[in-house]
């Protein structure tokens, strides 16, 4: 047997089942098989075929609205045989900020400043920095890059991950993929003092955010970061990804933040990150086509 859901889903996601067109048992004689389906979080238990039975019903399984990581069963059954089953397991996600989503413990307030994207009406915060305005989200325009696990319900829960060529002209309409400049004005908003493409030490912690993903701190506890979010840049914890042969492999969900530069190097791009145990902003090098990095789109105040 063998049963498939998307690795990530919202709530009133709906998928049927149809025991003719699945990978099914068999018996030696030839005898009859039952089946049922079974998602024991939602207490669905429903028999879509009887042993006697010649003919199954098809199982439309509909997602309630609870947050957390599932199981969805099918098992075949045979009178004088042990039962076999099979599972595909599937987290339940809402995007946005609040008590009823996945992301909770984005610090919002009442005078915070919002940009929607035309492209795609999708919302961001904005941050000021001095002379220029950040989005406190990573980008998830779906017009380039790729979801978490390929799934693109996660576009807008934790952004989308880009190739550096990718990057470079993902943000929206008069904004900008930031540079090295962007970022040492960045960090001196903060009080910090960095040498172009240098490490900038004192800074994660203020880059931060104690985000939650249903329910679970991202950024684990480090006796070496405290983090404020004083920057209120809101940076948590997506990992990257990179090119294994033809696919895409998602590495290191809640240890790294890695933020792609427009500044071209001589063996790739650089790039900006953040790691779970050490109090710092790196500059490093990635190539150009092979890893996926997070992006937050810069521009420059208007002036009256």
């Amino acid at each position: 047997l063998k049963i498939s859901m998307h690795a990530y889903v919202n709530p009133g996601y709906t998928k049927s089942f149809l025991i003719d067109t699945m990978s099914t048992l068999s018996r030696a004689d030839g005898g009859s098989i039952g089946y049922y389906f079974r998602a024991s979080a939602f207490a669905v238990l429903d028999t879509v075929k009887k042993e006697a039975e010649t003919k199954a019903r098809e199982f439309k399984f509909t997602v309630p609205d609870s947050l957390g990581s599932f199981n969805l069963m099918v098992a075949g059954f045979s009178t004088d045989y042990y039962s076999s089953s099979a599972e595909a397991s599937f987290t339940v996600v809402k995007p946005g900020h609040g008590e009823k989503t996945s992301l909770t413990g984005f610090d919002i307030n009442v005078s915070d400043r919002q940009f929607t994207d035309k492209r795609d009406k999708c919302t961001y915060y904005v941050l000021d920095a001095g002379n220029t305005e950040w989005l406190r989200e990573n980008l998830a325009w779906r017009g380039a890059g790729y979801a978490f696990l390929n799934c693109d319900v996660m576009s807008e829960i934790f952004g989308r991950y880009y190739t550096w060529e990718e990057a470079l002209n993902a943000c929206p309409e008069g904004w900008r993929l930031p540079s090295e400049a962007d970022w040492q004005n960045l960090l001196s908003n903060m009080g910090i003092k960095a040498d172009k493409h240098s490490d900038a030490i004192g800074a994660a912690g203020k880059l931060m955010e104690n985000i939650s993903f249903n329910g679970t701190v991202m950024w684990p506890f480090s006796k070496n970061v405290k983090i404020s979010n004083s920057a209120r840049f809101s940076a948590i914890p997506s990992g990257y990804a990179t090119l294994d042969g033809n696919d895409r492999k998602y590495q290191n969900l809640n240890s790294y933040a890695v933020f792609w530069c427009s500044d071209k190097a001589e063996d790739g791009a650089y790039c900006r990150y953040l790691y779970k145990d050490v109090d710092c902003l790196y500059s490093g090098v990635r190539d150009t086509k092979s890893f996926y990095a997070s992006v937050r789109c810069v521009r420059d105040k208007k002036t009256n």
